[in-house]
């Protein structure tokens, strides 16, 4: 489950705004300080990649159990920020219903590791950064994809995984994406 593509979380964020800059670090700071595991998904992500993606929030990753408490009705543990001087934190847990037990299990097994080292910032593997980009289904994150793979991903590890992984759906996203942008060189 290691990310073969080259990620640069200072190129991301000289890349936003100064207050989705400050935002990040400051949600970092307190996830951190509270010991709360966290991995950096959505457009910061995407940036560490080597793709400018227009953002206007930061997207973590988190165990429901360390952010949240509540099952039916979740609401922020204290210390869990959910704005940073304006700027939208938002968390995706790992627990959620609509991901298959694969996904599941590596997005657990990266909090795990994550739980080592809490105060750095991990990104998520670049596989699973197109799996969860491409299984919400929008255009705009497939163009970022595409984009991705023209500057560099590592298209052959990631067709590992998801294959491993078994989302046809996802399957057929990825590989139409590496047509365009082989198309898009190409032509």
């Amino acid at each position: 489950m290691k990310s073969y593509t080259r990620v640069d979380l200072q190129a991301a964020l000289d890349s936003v705004s100064p207050a989705v800059k400050r935002a990040y670090e400051k949600a970092h700071e307190l996830l951190r300080d509270h010991g709360i595991p966290h991995v950096l998904i959505g457009g910061l992500a995407v940036n560490a990649y080597g793709h400018h993606y227009s953002t206007h929030d930061v997207d973590f990753l988190v165990a429901q159990k360390d952010a949240f408490d509540g099952a039916f009705v979740l609401t922020h543990k204290l210390g869990v920020p959910f704005k940073v001087g304006g700027i939208n934190i938002d968390y995706l847990p790992v627990e959620t219903e609509s991901f298959p037990p694969a996904i599941k299990d590596a997005l657990n097994k990266i909090i795990a590791e994550t739980r080592k080292t809490v105060e750095k910032v991990a990104v998520i593997p670049d596989w699973l950064l197109v799996w969860t980009k491409l299984h919400i289904g929008r255009a705009k994150d497939q163009g970022a994809i595409v984009e991705l793979i023209h500057n560099g991903l590592d298209v052959d590890s990631v067709l590992v995984e998801l294959n491993r992984i078994g989302d046809e759906h996802v399957l057929g996203l990825f590989t139409r994406c590496i047509d365009i942008a082989n198309k898009e060189e190409g032509g």
